[in-house]
């Protein structure tokens, strides 16, 4: 296998589950950042890219209708691998800078009824938030299994960082939520770093306890919390769920 597989061949590196569901709403997804584009006048027009299987098929839907996008896109990529993989397809990248976001699209691990999302499994929230953030359009691209009537039931993905990470991890459980749990690597030892350079880990939340705005702030407000997997309601989402 060549070094820079599966990157290279645009195979993603696991079976993804669901794929042909997930296929769906990646076309439906890339029909819908097609017609945001062609509405903007933007004259340098920028796609945010989110990481994941959902956002790596909905990369692979925009390359075969290039022949649609603006001659000068580029993308804005949220991780190392879907900047790779966004090269490797033939779409310029670049930083995020002062021209406009004009759409952003990425998946979710849950959504509640209101709205609101966790997000960071595949660990790149960090640098998600700051391009959904930057984008005037959100695209959150989540089928039905994603849907549930209250956030929680799953680990809560956290961005912490290196230095006095001990002090860090022992005021967090001191909160009375859960333990947390660091990442380690499978393909090197010790710690998952991300883009942002923290730690990734995961409140364990325990089932039966709401993930909500407050035990963020409650989170967020332990020194040493970079980020969570935690994003509130946002006025300019619109989701992406298997239907037109």
């Amino acid at each position: 296998m060549s070094p820079v597989e599966p990157f290279a061949s645009l195979q993603w590196p696991s079976d993804i589950i669901g794929r042909d569901a997930k296929q769906a709403l990646a076309g439906q997804a890339a029909r819908r950042v097609i017609a945001t584009l062609a509405d903007s006048a933007a004259a340098a027009p920028r796609i945010g890219l989110g990481s994941g299987s959902t956002s790596f098929l909905t990369l692979l839907a925009l390359s075969e209708a290039r022949r649609d996008l603006p001659p000068d896109v580029a993308l804005v990529a949220t991780s190392y691998e879907m900047e790779w993989y966004a090269t490797a397809a033939g779409f310029p990248v670049v930083d995020l800078g002062a021209d406009d976001v004009v759409v952003a699209f990425d998946g979710a691990d849950q959504v509640d009824p209101e709205g609101a999302l966790i997000k960071g499994r595949g660990g790149a929230m960090h640098r998600e938030r700051v391009v959904l953030a930057a984008a005037r359009l959100e695209l959150i691209v989540a089928d039905a299994t994603k849907r549930v009537p209250r956030l929680g039931g799953c680990p809560l993905p956290l961005v912490l960082r290196p230095e006095g990470i001990f002090e860090c991890v022992r005021a967090l459980e001191s909160i009375g939520v859960g333990p947390v749990a660091l990442r380690t690597g499978t393909g090197k030892d010790g710690p998952v770093l991300t883009e942002s350079g923290g730690v990734l880990a995961d409140l364990l939340v325990p089932s039966g306890v709401v993930v909500t705005d407050g035990l963020d702030r409650q989170t967020r407000s332990v020194p040493g919390v970079m980020d969570t997997g935690y994003f509130a309601p946002s006025p300019k989402r619109e989701f992406v769920a298997g239907y037109e």
